[in-house]
């Protein structure tokens, strides 16, 4: 259904968030991809979006093309999905311990 270079995108993402897909997290996800398929959705976009966006789930795509940011997701989570997405490496907050991309 969801070709394996496309879902092997999605997968490493996960991983480079550091929250890897469990093999029920991942039955879960390609049953959700089955639905959207038969509702005539495009799963290589709907995964492909996904992975731009460093989101951890796979949601319809936008009908504007928006990239957007799911709304569950605190501002410190979302630098990070997106800092993961693109490849950047996260900093380390010296003042907190936590990982940040704030200067």
């Amino acid at each position: 259904m969801v070709p394996d270079v496309v879902w092997a995108g999605f997968v490493e993402m996960r991983a480079k968030l550091r929250k890897p897909l469990t093999k029920r997290a991942s039955e879960l996800m390609l049953e959700r991809l089955a639905d959207f398929k038969r509702q005539g959705q495009d799963v290589v976009a709907i995964v492909e979006q996904s992975v731009r966006n460093g989101w951890l789930d796979v949601y319809a795509v936008k009908a504007d093309g928006g990239s957007g940011t799911p709304r569950n997701l605190n501002r410190s989570h979302q630098v990070a999905a997106h800092s993961a997405a693109i490849g950047l490496p996260l900093k380390r907050n010296r003042l907190t311990g936590g990982n940040s991309n704030a200067a």
